[in-house]
C-alpha cells in the first residue's frame, strides 16, 4: 500500500510538472507571437477622417479599450510623448465594433487617453479608420512625417504587455528625428481590434 501511494505521488508530481511546463511554454509563445498585420501604406490614407499635421510628424496608435496588452503600449506612447514632445502630433484612436453599447468604450485605458491634453483621442466606429491604415491589432502605431510619408509602422512593445524598451523604441526615435531613409517596421503584440 505504501509503495502504491508513493508511485501515485510520483505520477501526480510528474503530471503536474509536465502541465506546468506546457502552460509556461504556451504563455511564452502567446506573449512573443506578433499579431497579423497588413503591409503598411507608404502615404497617408487620403480618405482618412484623421487630419495629419503639416508642420511635424503625425503619430497614430490604434487601440482596443479592453486589451490588457495595450496598457504597455500606452505607457510606451506616454514615454515617447515625454521624450519627443514637439516632434509629432499624437493621436490615440479607439476602435468600437458594431453592436456594442455606448458604455463599452468607457474603460480606464480610454479615460486615461481622453484625459491627456497632449493627445488627440478619437473613436473609430466599426474600425473604418483602422482598415484605411491597415491596423489589425491593438497597439498598432503609424508615424508619418510632415510630408505625409510613412516613417514607422508597428508596435511599441517587444511582447504582449511588456514595458521594457526594445528595438522598436529605437525605431520610433529614428522616425521622429528623421534618421532613416526608408520606413521602419516592428511587430505588433496586441489583441485583435475587431
Amino acid at each position: 500500500m505504501a509503495l502504491q501511494s508513493r508511485v501515485s505521488g510520483i505520477v501526480f508530481v510528474g503530471v503536474w510538472f509536465a502541465a506546468a511546463v506546457f502552460g509556461i511554454s504556451s504563455l511564452h509563445k502567446y506573449s512573443s507571437t506578433p499579431a497579423p498585420s497588413d503591409p503598411p501604406r507608404g502615404n497617408w490614407p487620403l480618405a482618412s477622417a484623421i487630419v495629419p499635421c503639416s508642420t511635424k510628424s503625425t503619430f497614430v496608435i490604434f487601440l482596443h479599450p479592453h486589451c490588457p496588452c495595450s496598457r504597455a503600449s500606452v505607457a510606451a506612447m506616454n514615454e515617447i510623448m515625454n521624450t519627443f514632445p514637439n516632434s509629432a502630433e499624437f493621436h490615440a484612436v479607439f476602435v468600437r465594433p458594431a453592436g456594442v453599447n455606448a458604455d463599452w468604450l468607457q474603460s480606464d485605458l480610454y479615460q486615461a487617453c481622453k484625459g491627456n491634453d497632449r493627445l488627440v483621442t478619437s473613436i473609430d466606429d466599426n474600425g473604418v479608420e483602422a482598415v484605411k491604415f491597415g491596423a489589425k491589432a491593438s497597439g498598432q502605431t503609424y508615424i508619418y512625417d510632415a510630408n505625409h510619408q510613412l516613417a514607422f509602422s508597428g508596435g511599441l512593445t517587444s511582447g504582449r504587455g511588456m514595458e521594457e524598451k526594445g528595438e522598436e523604441r529605437k525605431m520610433v526615435a529614428s522616425a521622429l528625428i528623421k534618421r532613416q531613409n526608408s520606413p521602419l517596421h516592428s511587430p505588433t503584440f496586441g489583441c485583435a481590434l475587431i
